[in-house]
């Protein structure tokens, strides 16, 4: 019998983009897990970038699908169902694992047609609260008719999970909410919350939904306080607006933007407080890393955010400007209050987001699907 545990299972994961982001660092730690049991794990990814680097450091087999991107284009949407249904024609997979709204569309309907066993897990939707409502409409009504078939859906949090049932995507039963997890770190990883001056950290690709100038924003308010901010996370698009209104308020000095980087771990063990503004989230991987480093944050109270904030105790939800204003210059100039939250966030990442927890659920809906 197929069982993950028992390494005899031959997957595919597939997912569209090869930037890092939060669903690519999912898909790594899902396949590295996968590999150790012995399973045979290949994973399809729209272009080579820093994700397939990834990848072959980790000794993971990929494959290019040329012609899978995030945008609907027909003709190359054909050609992309035309090239992952070859390449799962020679691969034979037991199960498909799915990821990001493009791989997920083409690939559910591909395993469908040839009956093998999927997931689909939903980073986030695109007609989440905060899109605006044409596009809402748009991209529901395209999951409805995706949800027709029969792979199984993961959403990455309760709120996600809610939001699919509100748009009427598909019937509950069909839906189960696996919040993410993270790989533990070492205790020289532990950051010092207590530091002064704090420096504060945003990791975030440079892209809506990410909010960076509203960070700016608030902290220009206190830039009498001592405090410095480093902005982590690739261009999407957004980096020279940023940068731009650093320069207009006067605040180069306070405020450093590194770009992408490889040593995150590092980057937040040196930090004292984690910040994370968003116009809308699913369930950022990137609030678990600074948890588990022992860092407080304050994140905007958008999505699943609020499942893994604990208010008041682990860092603070903020809902609009003065918020966050009010809680940075709280946090700013009180070390005990950080070191506690701190503390308090770590023992939350313990008990409820271990990267263990994660696959025990994960693992559990791949073996109901290959003994159906």
């Amino acid at each position: 019998m197929k069982k993950i545990e028992s390494g005899n299972v031959n997957i595919v994961i597939m997912i569209t983009k090869g930037d890092i982001g939060g669903a690519q660092i999912h898909v790594k730690d899902l396949a590295v897990s996968l590999q150790e049991f012995g399973n045979r794990v290949t994973v399809f990814v729209g272009e080579k970038d820093t994700f397939t680097d990834m990848l072959e450091g980790l000794n993971i087999h990929y494959r290019i699908i040329e012609n899978l991107v995030r945008e609907i284009n027909p003709i190359r949407d054909v050609k992309a169902y035309r090239e992952i249904r070859g390449h799962l024609k020679d691969i034979q997979p037991d199960l498909v694992s799915l990821h990001s709204s493009k791989a997920g569309i083409l690939g559910r309907l591909i395993a469908a047609m040839n009956k093998i066993p999927a997931t689909f897990t939903a980073h986030g939707w695109a007609f989440t609260d905060g899109v605006d409502p044409k596009k809402q409409f748009l991209y529901a009504m395209i999951e409805r008719v995706t949800a027709l078939l029969p792979a199984r859906i993961i959403a990455v949090s309760h709120y996600d999970r809610g939001i699919a049932l509100k748009h009427k995507v598909c019937k509950a039963e069909k839906v189960v909410a696996v919040q993410n997890g993270m790989p533990d770190i070492s205790p020289d990883l532990f950051a010092e919350a207590s530091r002064a001056p704090p420096r504060i950290i945003m990791v975030a690709r440079f892209k809506s939904p990410k909010d960076h100038e509203a960070l700016v924003d608030a902290l220009n308010e206190l830039k009498e306080l001592p405090w410095e901010l480093i902005l982590v996370g690739g261009d999407g698009g957004t980096q020279a607006a940023v940068e731009a209104k650093i320069v207009k308020l006067g605040l180069q000095e306070k405020i450093n933007i590194l770009g992408y980087r490889s040593d995150i771990d590092k980057l937040i063990a040196s930090s004292q407080l984690f910040v994370l503004i968003s116009r809308w989230e699913g369930f950022p991987l990137s609030i678990l890393e600074a948890m588990r480093a022992k860092l407080p944050i304050i994140a905007s109270n958008v999505g699943g955010v609020g499942e893994m904030i604990i208010d008041g105790q682990t860092g603070y939800l903020v809902n609009n400007h003065d918020e966050l204003v009010a809680q940075l210059k709280i946090l700013v100039g009180d070390p005990e209050k950080r070191t506690q939250m701190g503390l308090s966030a770590r023992e939350s990442y313990q008990k409820s987001f271990t990267l263990k927890v994660q696959l025990d659920k994960t693992f559990k809906i791949y073996n109901e699907l290959l003994v159906k």
